[in-house]
């Protein structure tokens, strides 16, 4: 069974939440979808699709 991203972030939250809650609050908020769009733009390519669902999720970290 594969997961989605989604899911992936959901266990990882709730990982570091509970061990790590330093590094969990570091987490970014979500990107802005014009600026994923921009990056596209920059480099020519759309991100597969996994790739912008994480960044919908958590724009890196703080």
């Amino acid at each position: 069974m594969t997961s989605s991203v989604t899911d992936s972030w959901t266990r990882i939250e709730t990982w570091l939440s509970a061990h790590a809650p330093r590094t969990f609050a570091e987490l970014a908020a979500p990107a802005d979808p014009a600026a994923i769009a921009a990056a596209e733009h920059g480099i020519g390519l759309a991100f597969p699709s996994g790739l912008r669902e994480s960044l919908l999720r958590h724009d890196g970290t703080a």
